[in-house]
Protein backbone atom coordinates (compact mmCIF):
# COMPACT_ATOMS: atom_id res chain seq x y z
CA UNK A 1 0.00 0.00 0.00
CA UNK A 2 1.62 3.21 -1.17
CA UNK A 3 1.75 5.87 1.52
CA UNK A 4 1.09 8.86 -0.84
CA UNK A 5 -1.98 7.08 -2.24
CA UNK A 6 -3.22 6.22 1.23
CA UNK A 7 -2.68 9.80 2.33
CA UNK A 8 -4.73 11.10 -0.60
CA UNK A 9 -7.55 8.65 0.06
CA UNK A 10 -7.58 9.49 3.73
CA UNK A 11 -7.82 13.24 3.26
CA UNK A 12 -10.62 12.81 0.72
CA UNK A 13 -12.48 10.55 3.12
CA UNK A 14 -12.09 12.93 6.05
CA UNK A 15 -13.96 15.52 4.02
CA UNK A 16 -16.83 13.08 3.55
CA UNK A 17 -16.79 11.41 6.94
CA UNK A 18 -19.51 13.59 8.46
CA UNK A 19 -21.20 15.18 5.44
CA UNK A 20 -24.40 15.83 7.34
CA UNK A 21 -22.66 18.43 9.50
CA UNK A 22 -22.58 20.66 6.42
CA UNK A 23 -26.14 19.78 5.46
CA UNK A 24 -25.29 17.44 2.55
CA UNK A 25 -27.24 14.23 3.04
CA UNK A 26 -27.04 12.92 -0.55
CA UNK A 27 -24.05 10.61 -0.75
CA UNK A 28 -23.05 9.21 -4.15
CA UNK A 29 -21.80 5.69 -4.75
CA UNK A 30 -18.28 7.03 -5.22
CA UNK A 31 -18.48 8.90 -1.92
CA UNK A 32 -19.88 5.82 -0.17
CA UNK A 33 -16.94 3.77 -1.45
CA UNK A 34 -14.53 6.44 -0.21
CA UNK A 35 -16.18 6.33 3.20
CA UNK A 36 -15.85 2.55 3.23
CA UNK A 37 -12.13 2.89 2.51
CA UNK A 38 -11.83 5.45 5.29
CA UNK A 39 -13.48 3.25 7.90
CA UNK A 40 -11.43 0.26 6.77
CA UNK A 41 -8.25 2.04 7.88
CA UNK A 42 -6.90 1.21 11.35
CA UNK A 43 -8.01 3.71 13.99
CA UNK A 44 -4.41 4.87 14.50
CA UNK A 45 -4.12 5.87 10.85
CA UNK A 46 -7.50 7.60 10.84
CA UNK A 47 -6.42 9.50 13.96
CA UNK A 48 -3.21 10.62 12.26
CA UNK A 49 -4.85 11.75 9.02
CA UNK A 50 -7.76 13.50 10.75
CA UNK A 51 -5.34 15.32 13.04
CA UNK A 52 -3.31 16.51 10.07
CA UNK A 53 -6.44 17.68 8.27
CA UNK A 54 -7.61 19.58 11.35
CA UNK A 55 -4.19 21.21 11.82
CA UNK A 56 -4.39 22.37 8.20
CA UNK A 57 -7.89 23.78 8.71
CA UNK A 58 -9.00 24.25 12.35
CA UNK A 59 -12.53 25.16 11.22
CA UNK A 60 -13.04 21.77 9.52
CA UNK A 61 -15.80 20.17 11.61
CA UNK A 62 -15.72 17.00 9.48
CA UNK A 63 -12.04 16.43 10.28
CA UNK A 64 -12.62 17.24 13.96
CA UNK A 65 -15.43 14.71 14.23
CA UNK A 66 -13.44 12.08 12.34
CA UNK A 67 -10.64 12.68 14.86
CA UNK A 68 -13.12 12.20 17.72
CA UNK A 69 -14.29 8.86 16.27
CA UNK A 70 -10.73 7.57 15.95
CA UNK A 71 -9.71 8.72 19.44
CA UNK A 72 -12.85 7.21 20.92
CA UNK A 73 -12.15 3.86 19.28
CA UNK A 74 -8.59 3.95 20.60
CA UNK A 75 -9.77 4.71 24.14
CA UNK A 76 -8.13 8.15 24.07
CA UNK A 77 -10.68 10.00 26.20
CA UNK A 78 -8.66 13.22 26.41
CA UNK A 79 -8.10 13.30 22.65
CA UNK A 80 -11.77 12.53 21.98
CA UNK A 81 -12.93 15.40 24.21
CA UNK A 82 -10.44 17.80 22.60
CA UNK A 83 -11.68 16.84 19.13
CA UNK A 84 -15.30 17.48 20.16
CA UNK A 85 -14.31 20.84 21.62
CA UNK A 86 -12.70 21.65 18.28
CA UNK A 87 -16.04 20.80 16.62
CA UNK A 88 -17.83 23.28 18.87
CA UNK A 89 -15.26 26.01 18.29
CA UNK A 90 -15.76 25.62 14.55
CA UNK A 91 -19.53 25.19 14.82
CA UNK A 92 -21.12 26.14 18.19
CA UNK A 93 -24.39 24.52 17.04
CA UNK A 94 -22.84 21.12 16.24
CA UNK A 95 -25.52 18.83 17.71
CA UNK A 96 -23.51 15.63 18.00
CA UNK A 97 -20.47 17.28 19.56
CA UNK A 98 -22.56 19.03 22.21
CA UNK A 99 -24.48 15.86 23.08
CA UNK A 100 -21.31 13.77 23.37
CA UNK A 101 -19.52 16.39 25.46
CA UNK A 102 -22.55 16.49 27.77
CA UNK A 103 -22.29 12.72 28.13
CA UNK A 104 -18.62 13.16 29.08
CA UNK A 105 -19.49 15.87 31.62
CA UNK A 106 -17.52 18.42 29.60
CA UNK A 107 -20.29 21.01 29.12
CA UNK A 108 -22.50 22.64 31.71
CA UNK A 109 -25.94 21.70 30.39
CA UNK A 110 -27.45 18.63 32.08
CA UNK A 111 -28.27 15.82 29.60
CA UNK A 112 -31.95 15.25 29.00
CA UNK A 113 -33.70 11.91 29.03
CA UNK A 114 -33.53 11.85 25.23
CA UNK A 115 -30.91 12.98 22.71
CA UNK A 116 -31.35 16.46 21.21
CA UNK A 117 -33.43 16.90 18.08
CA UNK A 118 -31.37 16.23 14.99
CA UNK A 119 -28.73 14.08 16.72
CA UNK A 120 -29.84 10.76 15.25
CA UNK A 121 -30.12 12.16 11.72
CA UNK A 122 -26.74 13.85 11.98
CA UNK A 123 -25.04 10.64 13.05
CA UNK A 124 -26.81 8.11 10.86
CA UNK A 125 -27.62 9.79 7.53
CA UNK A 126 -23.99 9.78 6.41
CA UNK A 127 -23.32 6.44 8.13
CA UNK A 128 -26.08 4.65 6.20
CA UNK A 129 -24.22 3.53 3.03
CA UNK A 130 -21.61 1.65 5.09
CA UNK A 131 -23.74 0.78 8.10
CA UNK A 132 -24.16 -2.96 7.48
CA UNK A 133 -20.53 -3.64 6.61
CA UNK A 134 -19.15 -1.53 9.45
CA UNK A 135 -21.38 -3.16 12.08
CA UNK A 136 -20.98 -6.75 10.99
CA UNK A 137 -17.36 -6.75 9.80
CA UNK A 138 -15.70 -4.30 12.20
CA UNK A 139 -17.93 -4.14 15.29
CA UNK A 140 -18.93 -7.81 15.43
CA UNK A 141 -22.62 -6.91 15.59
CA UNK A 142 -24.91 -9.82 16.57
CA UNK A 143 -28.12 -8.32 18.02
CA UNK A 144 -30.65 -8.94 15.20
CA UNK A 145 -29.97 -12.68 14.99
CA UNK A 146 -29.68 -12.98 18.77
CA UNK A 147 -33.02 -11.19 19.20
CA UNK A 148 -34.66 -13.48 16.65
CA UNK A 149 -33.33 -16.53 18.53
CA UNK A 150 -34.61 -15.08 21.80
CA UNK A 151 -38.10 -14.69 20.32
CA UNK A 152 -37.95 -18.20 18.86
CA UNK A 153 -37.02 -19.58 22.26
CA UNK A 154 -39.79 -17.61 23.95
CA UNK A 155 -42.57 -18.85 21.64
CA UNK A 156 -42.06 -22.41 22.85
CA UNK A 157 -44.01 -21.22 25.92
CA UNK A 158 -47.73 -22.19 25.70
CA UNK A 159 -49.70 -19.55 23.85
CA UNK A 160 -46.83 -18.55 21.57
CA UNK A 161 -47.34 -17.97 17.85
CA UNK A 162 -44.98 -18.91 15.02
CA UNK A 163 -46.25 -16.39 12.46
CA UNK A 164 -47.12 -12.73 12.95
CA UNK A 165 -49.50 -10.64 10.89
CA UNK A 166 -48.59 -6.98 11.35
CA UNK A 167 -45.03 -6.45 12.55
CA UNK A 168 -43.26 -3.22 13.48
CA UNK A 169 -39.49 -2.93 13.20
CA UNK A 170 -38.94 0.16 15.35
CA UNK A 171 -35.64 1.81 14.47
CA UNK A 172 -35.27 -0.41 11.42
CA UNK A 173 -32.16 1.34 10.13
CA UNK A 174 -30.99 -0.23 6.86
CA UNK A 175 -33.18 -3.28 7.40
CA UNK A 176 -30.38 -5.32 8.95
CA UNK A 177 -32.49 -5.75 12.09
CA UNK A 178 -35.56 -6.92 10.21
CA UNK A 179 -33.97 -9.55 7.98
CA UNK A 180 -34.13 -12.47 10.45
CA UNK A 181 -37.81 -11.72 11.16
CA UNK A 182 -39.01 -11.50 7.57
CA UNK A 183 -39.82 -15.23 7.25
CA UNK A 184 -42.21 -15.07 10.23
CA UNK A 185 -43.86 -11.75 9.26
CA UNK A 186 -46.73 -11.27 6.84
CA UNK A 187 -46.68 -7.46 6.81
CA UNK A 188 -43.63 -5.51 8.05
CA UNK A 189 -43.56 -1.81 8.88
CA UNK A 190 -40.12 -0.23 9.22
CA UNK A 191 -39.76 2.97 11.24
CA UNK A 192 -36.64 5.12 11.36
CA UNK A 193 -35.77 8.78 11.78
CA UNK A 194 -32.88 8.75 9.31
CA UNK A 195 -33.81 9.10 5.65
CA UNK A 196 -30.39 7.76 4.70
CA UNK A 197 -31.12 4.57 6.61
CA UNK A 198 -34.60 4.23 5.09
CA UNK A 199 -33.14 4.60 1.60
CA UNK A 200 -30.92 1.59 2.29
CA UNK A 201 -33.80 -0.36 3.86
CA UNK A 202 -35.96 0.19 0.78
CA UNK A 203 -33.30 -1.47 -1.38
CA UNK A 204 -33.58 -4.67 0.66
CA UNK A 205 -37.26 -5.00 -0.22
CA UNK A 206 -38.26 -6.63 3.07
CA UNK A 207 -40.80 -4.03 4.27
CA UNK A 208 -44.32 -3.45 3.01
CA UNK A 209 -44.24 0.04 4.54
CA UNK A 210 -41.54 2.48 5.65
CA UNK A 211 -42.14 5.47 7.91
CA UNK A 212 -39.73 8.32 8.59
CA UNK A 213 -40.48 9.01 12.25
CA UNK A 214 -38.90 8.57 15.64
CA UNK A 215 -39.87 5.21 17.06
CA UNK A 216 -42.50 6.48 19.51
CA UNK A 217 -44.27 8.69 16.96
CA UNK A 218 -44.18 5.93 14.36
CA UNK A 219 -45.67 3.32 16.68
CA UNK A 220 -48.31 5.81 17.80
CA UNK A 221 -49.46 6.18 14.19
CA UNK A 222 -50.72 2.60 14.20
CA UNK A 223 -54.36 1.90 14.97
CA UNK A 224 -54.99 0.74 18.51
CA UNK A 225 -54.65 -3.01 19.08
CA UNK A 226 -53.57 -3.88 15.53
CA UNK A 227 -49.96 -5.02 15.93
CA UNK A 228 -48.88 -8.63 16.56
CA UNK A 229 -45.13 -8.16 17.04
CA UNK A 230 -42.96 -5.14 17.82
CA UNK A 231 -39.22 -5.54 17.51
CA UNK A 232 -36.61 -2.95 18.35
CA UNK A 233 -32.96 -3.96 17.94
CA UNK A 234 -30.19 -1.64 19.13
CA UNK A 235 -32.35 1.48 18.99
CA UNK A 236 -33.44 2.27 22.55
CA UNK A 237 -29.89 3.27 23.49
CA UNK A 238 -30.60 6.32 21.30
CA UNK A 239 -34.00 6.96 22.93
CA UNK A 240 -33.16 7.35 26.62
CA UNK A 241 -36.17 7.28 28.93
CA UNK A 242 -38.57 4.54 27.81
CA UNK A 243 -41.97 5.50 29.27
CA UNK A 244 -43.16 6.86 25.91
CA UNK A 245 -41.94 3.79 24.07
CA UNK A 246 -43.82 1.40 26.37
CA UNK A 247 -46.97 3.55 26.22
CA UNK A 248 -46.91 3.50 22.41
CA UNK A 249 -46.34 -0.27 22.27
CA UNK A 250 -49.17 -0.88 24.74
CA UNK A 251 -51.55 1.19 22.61
CA UNK A 252 -50.60 -0.41 19.29
CA UNK A 253 -50.31 -4.02 20.42
CA UNK A 254 -53.22 -6.44 20.43
CA UNK A 255 -53.77 -8.87 23.28
CA UNK A 256 -51.00 -11.42 22.96
CA UNK A 257 -48.72 -9.03 21.08
CA UNK A 258 -45.05 -9.88 21.42
CA UNK A 259 -42.48 -7.20 22.19
CA UNK A 260 -38.83 -8.10 21.52
CA UNK A 261 -36.10 -5.52 21.99
CA UNK A 262 -32.58 -4.87 23.22
CA UNK A 263 -30.98 -2.27 25.44
CA UNK A 264 -27.37 -1.69 26.39
CA UNK A 265 -27.04 -3.32 29.80
CA UNK A 266 -26.34 -0.91 32.63
CA UNK A 267 -25.48 -3.75 35.01
CA UNK A 268 -22.97 -5.36 32.64
CA UNK A 269 -21.29 -2.03 31.87
CA UNK A 270 -20.90 -1.29 35.58
CA UNK A 271 -19.48 -4.77 36.19
CA UNK A 272 -16.91 -4.17 33.44
CA UNK A 273 -15.76 -1.00 35.18
CA UNK A 274 -15.54 -2.77 38.52
CA UNK A 275 -13.49 -5.58 36.98
CA UNK A 276 -11.08 -2.97 35.62
CA UNK A 277 -10.75 -1.39 39.07
CA UNK A 278 -12.76 1.69 38.09
CA UNK A 279 -15.69 3.41 39.77
CA UNK A 280 -19.01 2.27 38.20
CA UNK A 281 -20.27 5.83 38.68
CA UNK A 282 -17.77 6.94 36.02
CA UNK A 283 -19.86 5.20 33.34
CA UNK A 284 -21.75 8.39 32.55
CA UNK A 285 -24.47 10.76 33.70
CA UNK A 286 -27.73 9.55 35.26
CA UNK A 287 -30.89 10.97 33.69
CA UNK A 288 -34.51 10.77 34.73
CA UNK A 289 -36.08 10.91 38.18
CA UNK A 290 -34.48 7.75 39.59
CA UNK A 291 -30.72 7.59 40.09
CA UNK A 292 -28.79 5.03 38.02
CA UNK A 293 -31.73 3.51 36.13
CA UNK A 294 -30.93 5.27 32.85
CA UNK A 295 -27.37 6.47 32.26
CA UNK A 296 -26.09 8.54 29.36
CA UNK A 297 -22.71 6.94 28.64
CA UNK A 298 -19.70 8.73 27.23
CA UNK A 299 -20.42 7.00 23.92
CA UNK A 300 -23.55 9.15 23.64
CA UNK A 301 -25.72 6.04 24.02
CA UNK A 302 -28.01 5.29 26.95
CA UNK A 303 -27.70 2.21 29.18
CA UNK A 304 -30.76 0.88 30.98
CA UNK A 305 -31.15 -1.07 34.22
CA UNK A 306 -33.15 -4.30 34.33
CA UNK A 307 -35.30 -3.07 37.19
CA UNK A 308 -36.29 0.00 35.19
CA UNK A 309 -37.30 -1.96 32.09
CA UNK A 310 -39.15 -4.64 34.05
CA UNK A 311 -41.03 -2.06 36.13
CA UNK A 312 -42.24 -0.12 33.08
CA UNK A 313 -43.35 -3.34 31.39
CA UNK A 314 -45.24 -4.66 34.41
CA UNK A 315 -47.01 -1.33 34.98
CA UNK A 316 -48.45 -1.56 31.45
CA UNK A 317 -49.51 -5.19 31.40
CA UNK A 318 -46.51 -6.77 29.67
CA UNK A 319 -45.51 -10.19 30.99
CA UNK A 320 -41.87 -11.17 30.70
CA UNK A 321 -41.12 -14.30 28.68
CA UNK A 322 -37.35 -14.06 28.37
CA UNK A 323 -34.39 -11.97 29.51
CA UNK A 324 -30.92 -12.70 28.12
CA UNK A 325 -27.55 -10.92 28.18
CA UNK A 326 -25.38 -11.14 25.05
CA UNK A 327 -22.31 -9.40 23.64
CA UNK A 328 -24.07 -7.26 21.07
CA UNK A 329 -21.02 -5.57 19.53
CA UNK A 330 -17.53 -4.30 20.26
CA UNK A 331 -16.20 -0.80 20.81
CA UNK A 332 -12.58 -1.40 19.86
CA UNK A 333 -11.51 -4.28 22.12
CA UNK A 334 -14.30 -3.65 24.66
CA UNK A 335 -17.36 -5.89 24.72
CA UNK A 336 -20.66 -4.01 24.64
CA UNK A 337 -23.27 -6.12 26.42
CA UNK A 338 -26.92 -5.97 25.42
CA UNK A 339 -29.90 -7.26 27.34
CA UNK A 340 -32.57 -8.90 25.19
CA UNK A 341 -36.17 -8.90 26.39
CA UNK A 342 -39.25 -10.69 25.09
CA UNK A 343 -42.64 -9.71 26.54
CA UNK A 344 -46.24 -10.59 25.79
CA UNK A 345 -49.12 -8.12 26.27
CA UNK A 346 -51.66 -9.53 28.70
CA UNK A 347 -53.31 -6.27 29.71
CA UNK A 348 -53.08 -7.27 33.35
CA UNK A 349 -51.13 -4.69 35.36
Amino acid sequence: RQQPQLRSIAFNCVQMAMMTTSGNKNISQEEAEALARWYSLPAQERQQFAKQALEGNPSDTEAAFALYEACDQLGDREGAAAALQACLVADPKHIAARHLLAAMGQVSNVPAGAPPAGYVEQIFDSYAPNFDAHLTQQLGYTVPQALFEALTDAISIPGGAEMYGRVIDAGCGTGLSGLPFRPISRYMIGIDLSQGMLDQAEKKGIYEELLREDVVAGINQQARGTIDLILCADTLMYVGELEGFFDACTNAGNEGCRLAFSVESLECAQQQLQAAGLDPASLGVSVGPNEAEVVLQESGRYAHADQYVLRLAAERGWEGLLLRDVVGRYDGPREVWSTLYVFVLTGEE
